[in-house]
């Protein structure tokens, strides 16, 4: 709400967008015209410099002879449920042969393995060393509604086709790259391993499950005769969770799954329920002048765990030149009675950049350094585990910058010889 002229108005919130960032194919499929372009794999790697013309490190399209390649496996992790809203294709190309001949590329774009295509969208004229051509952007659909499920490996297909003009002529790509932007949407959760993975028959503990994208579950289950008395989601990675196992309870392996807003993670044969009688030797009559006693039972000893979180996390810049590198910092501290490790993961838009392991004794803490840097402008949100530690921005710098920044330092120089000078002439006085 703002006030002007005494009247309260509303303000509209405005959408944040989010990015994948470029996104590269990893595999590679005959077009559909049936004439596939040579050394098609050369197109997954982005290996051409802007202004030469390697045509050894491209796939080589024949104009005359209708080429084309559909590329996928591009990666992208949309989270579930997220609204799209644009898409941008980069292709990185040039003509290789008659510099006079108008030759281009066109792309078309599925989201269902193949089977319904967008209208193709037809590059600028290529030159004779490589370039990019962006077609599409930010609020740019190509013509069709789009979903988060459309994004996924197995329905993103993306159709590079040469035009049929010229007379044999070939044009050179170099790379292709996706971009989607959209917003919204929460990202599926995932189990990658439970501490204290366990349990006798009639036992209660405690379990930490450690995962990804863990905010906001609603549900933890370790399947029949299990009862979850309660959990705490400690953060994006960790929950906790306090089980009863039943006297009865099967013994063996079970699957454990966590469901949050964005689906539901599944980690199979995760815990294992051991019999009472193994657990505690009482079902196992030992042998002593004869005859058959059995062991005594002993309740199974209380179970301690660490609890070893993030607490804190940043990043050393918010704007950087391509290829800088920039610092990230994660606080960590142990607040359990027992030392413990732990392994620290960095993710940049959502995906895994590093990791790191570190051991944190009891009530002690600890601090995490990372250097991650990108060469592609855009802008990059920064997680340590499941905690923000910012985002920065990549930009080329500009020249009108790099004009001041002479300017300063040449005023700078000016001014200390000045300085000099003047001392000089009131020491000669």
């Amino acid at each position: 709400m703002v006030l002007v002229f005494g009247l309260t108005l509303p303000v509209a919130t405005p959408v944040l967008a989010d990015t994948t960032g470029p996104k590269f194919p990893t595999n590679y499929a005959i077009g559909t015209t049936g004439f596939a372009p040579d050394s098609p794999a050369r197109a997954l790697v982005d290996d051409v410099a802007i202004g030469d013309a390697d045509s050894t490190k491209c796939a080589e399209f024949r104009q005359s002879g209708g080429n084309s390649e559909i590329y996928y496996g591009f990666g992208f992790g949309i989270p579930s449920g997220a609204t799209i809203d644009g898409l941008e294709v980069v292709v990185s190309g040039f003509n290789d042969i008659h510099a006079d001949d108008p030759l281009t590329f066109s792309i078309g774009l599925s989201g269902d393995t193949g089977g319904s295509w967008t209208d193709y969208r037809e590059t600028p004229t290529l030159g004779v060393t490589d370039d990019n051509y962006i077609l599409g952007g930010s609020t740019d659909l190509w013509g069709k509604a789009w979903n988060a499920g459309n994004f996924s490996d197995g329905n993103f297909r993306l159709e590079v086709a040469a035009n049929r003009t010229g007379h044999g002529d070939i044009v050179c790509l170099d790379s292709v790259s996706v971009i989607v932007y959209y917003h919204g949407g929460v990202n599926a959760p995932t189990i990658t391993s439970i501490i204290a993975n366990q349990g006798t028959q009639g036992q209660t503990q405690q379990i930490i499950i450690t995962g990804t994208n863990l905010t906001d579950a609603t549900a933890v289950s370790f399947g029949a005769g299990i009862t979850i008395n309660s959990f705490t989601v400690n953060s994006a990675v960790q929950i906790t969770a306090s089980i009863t196992i039943d006297a009865s309870a099967v013994a063996g392996a079970r699957d454990i799954s966590v469901t949050t807003p964005g689906g539901t993670a599944t980690l199979t044969g995760g815990f294992i329920v051991v019999h009472q009688n193994q657990a505690t030797g009482t079902g196992a009559p030992t042998s002593h002048g004869g005859s058959s006693v059995s062991g005594p039972s002993s309740p199974a000893p209380p179970v301690s765990l660490p609890n070893i979180q993030i607490q804190s996390a940043g990043i050393s810049a918010a704007v950087v030149t391509p290829d800088t590198p920039i610092t990230v910092t994660a606080s960590i501290s142990n607040r359990s009675t027992v030392n413990g490790n732990k392994k620290v993961t960095v993710y940049v838009n959502g995906q895994v950049e590093t990791s790191q392991g570190v051991m944190v004794n009891s009530g002690d803490s600890s601090e995490l350094t990372f250097n991650v840097s990108r060469s592609e402008p855009g802008e990059y949100t920064v997680y340590v585990d499941g905690v923000p530690a910012g985002s920065f921005k990549v930009e080329f710098l500009r020249e009108s910058d790099g004009i001041l920044i002479f300017s300063v330092t040449m005023l700078a120089i000016a001014f200390l010889i000045g300085m000099v000078m003047l001392w000089r002439r009131q020491c000669s006085g």
